[in-house]
């Protein structure tokens, strides 16, 4: 089985970002192939601290993002130059960020909406988001009402 490597690596229509693990640092070629898949691809989405290599490469300079909550404190006084939110998920242009991992279920089910045809029930998106039950939740964090818990 052939593989691909940074430098082979066709340009992708969607880039999809996980968290790398806490203390892992991201090397030069990393960051590139970062940089280089955001100005090539259609859409670059960060799910939890998958924000943390593009906002090393400087991908989220300039830009509105979130970031899982327990993080953004830390990075509105820490990083300036992003426009942090406090959302379970972010959209501007074809960089969409999460909060936390069950946050990134939010993005992903507004982002088959908007982009994979998932508003149109008869769409393959629109049963599948139906058929599965997924969950609309307030992008806000707004409580349920008279329960005090995050919706």
């Amino acid at each position: 089985m052939e593989q691909d490597t940074f430098e082979t690596c066709p340009v992708l229509d969607v880039a999809l970002m996980g968290a790398h693990g806490y203390d892992y640092q991201p090397n030069e070629a990393e960051l590139a192939f970062v940089r280089r898949t955001f100005e090539s691809c259609k859409y670059f989405l960060c799910i939890c601290g998958g924000m943390m290599a593009p906002l090393q490469a400087g991908i989220l300079h300039g830009r509105r993002a979130t970031a899982p909550r327990m993080m953004l404190q830390q990075l509105k006084k820490d990083v300036k130059g992003v426009d942090w939110t406090e959302r379970r998920w972010e959209h501007d242009g074809k960089l969409w960020t999460s909060g936390a991992l069950l946050n990134g279920l939010d993005m992903m089910r507004v982002f088959g909406e908007e982009v994979l045809g998932g508003k149109e029930k008869e769409s393959l998106m629109g049963m599948l988001l139906d058929i599965g039950a997924w969950p609309i939740r307030d992008v806000m964090y707004k409580t349920r009402e008279g329960l005090g818990v995050a919706a």
